[in-house]
């Protein structure tokens, strides 16, 4: 059966272990369970099929489907996918399918081609993201919830950072789930989980309470060459994880959350998978020179690059650096905040902004994993442009010494 690859060879968890899960995760072949913020938990089923990566949500655990009832559900799926089926049978629809239904019905009676432009690229943009996959009988408030609170490029949540455009797409989001429940596919008694009143209210400040968040603390790219320097001279293994996260451009979550099996040192590739990502897309890092002579260095013990390391230890390296210097390291341009692990990846934008020569606004997109904005790009080349990224990241590794 058409498995995921990476499964074959995994203890699938216990039900004890899945609820004391605190973030998305597999837990057996094609069954996940998706953790919301709040901590209610839900399962679903993903598949490869035609090359394209699909899911299926079983439902709230284990309220409404238990572990048992939802590992039937999956080998009933992967029957059906392996004999050329549609295990979401005739009646059910994806939120995507349902948007589009919605949105052809309603565009024309809209003010204008150019409002129209407006809900079809946010919609895209912002709730297929999220919700698209997604069973729209089966979409509850928490997944709503997820959606709105997605992080921007900056890594702040979007009902935050850009309310206006996050209420616009609450509001045709309720609408396409009333479409759906008006059409049958979803019940019609059920409380539609994108209205604010007694469901969002609860979750989110009112835009009122909203105060924009600021920037993450940057250090300049002046003072990145001394400390780099500085880094290297340090010898705890939180010290090689901030040095890997800084050459590559990563995340926190992402750098010290690396496993050996994502690494190709030879051809100097590091393909993070999607359920370690924020976006739930497999990102390809490029890696400079620098950062596989650091890797080969680094003993192979376990499975896990950096052991024990986490986003706290991160902070304590650039306090040991900051403590080598003898000064603090903040960002003057953010009334000389401390740096943060995060304000890296700013610096490496920056860096690139200022460039005179190859510079890409929708490469370094790439290299950052943001939401890329050209239609074609998002469409075609998510997985390209693998060698002029490596170009570009050894300029950076070469530019910060």
């Amino acid at each position: 059966m058409p498995r995921l690859a990476g499964q074959k060879n995994r203890k699938a968890l216990t039900d004890r272990e899945i609820k004391a899960l605190t973030t998305t995760s597999w837990v057996s072949p094609n069954l996940w369970c998706q953790v919301t913020p709040n901590g209610s938990k839900s399962l679903y089923a993903e598949w490869m099929r035609e090359g394209a990566r699909h899911r299926l949500g079983l439902g709230s655990y284990p309220d409404i489907i238990t572990y048992k009832q939802a590992k039937d559900k999956v080998t009933d799926i992967m029957r059906a996918v392996a004999n050329g089926e549609n295990p979401r049978g005739t009646r059910i629809k994806t939120f995507a399918q349902a948007f589009e239904e919605w949105y052809k019905a309603f565009k024309p009676s809209w003010s204008s081609a150019k409002y129209a432009r407006q809900i079809e690229s946010e919609m895209r943009t912002y709730a297929l993201e999220v919700l698209g996959d997604l069973d729209v009988a089966r979409i509850t408030t928490s997944d709503v919830h997820d959606m709105l609170v997605q992080e921007d490029d900056d890594d702040q949540p979007l009902w935050l950072a850009h309310h206006t455009v996050a209420k616009h797409v609450k509001d045709n989001t309720r609408l396409v789930l009333g479409y759906a429940g008006a059409k049958g596919w979803r019940d019609r008694n059920q409380q539609n989980p994108a209205s604010w009143e007694d469901c969002l209210q609860f979750l989110l400040p009112s835009g009122k309470a909203i105060h924009t968040p600021a920037p993450h603390a940057a250090l300049p790219v002046a003072q990145m060459a001394e400390f780099m320097r500085t880094l290297r001279s340090l010898s705890e293994l939180r010290h090689r994880c901030l040095e890997l996260l800084i050459l590559t451009a990563t995340r926190s979550q992402e750098a010290h959350g690396a496993r050996w099996s994502e690494f190709d040192l030879d051809a100097g590739l590091w393909v993070i998978p999607a359920r370690r990502m924020k976006r739930r897309r497999d990102h390809t890092v490029t890696l400079p020179r620098q950062a596989v002579a650091l890797l080969r260095q680094l003993p192979r013990e376990e499975e896990e690059v950096f052991p024990g390391v986490s986003g706290d230890h991160l902070l304590d390296a650039i306090a040991d650096v900051a403590a080598t210097l003898g000064r603090d390291l903040v960002d003057p341009a953010q009334d000389n905040r401390q740096i943060t692990v995060h304000g890296f990846r700013s610096t490496f934008a920056g860096w690139s902004g200022a460039q005179r020569n190859g510079y890409d606004e929708q490469l370094v997109k790439f290299c950052l994993s943001h939401r890329l904005t050209d239609e074609v790009y998002r469409r075609y080349m998510r997985h390209e442009m693998v060698e002029a990224r490596q170009e570009w990241m050894q300029r950076w590794a070469d530019a910060i010494g």
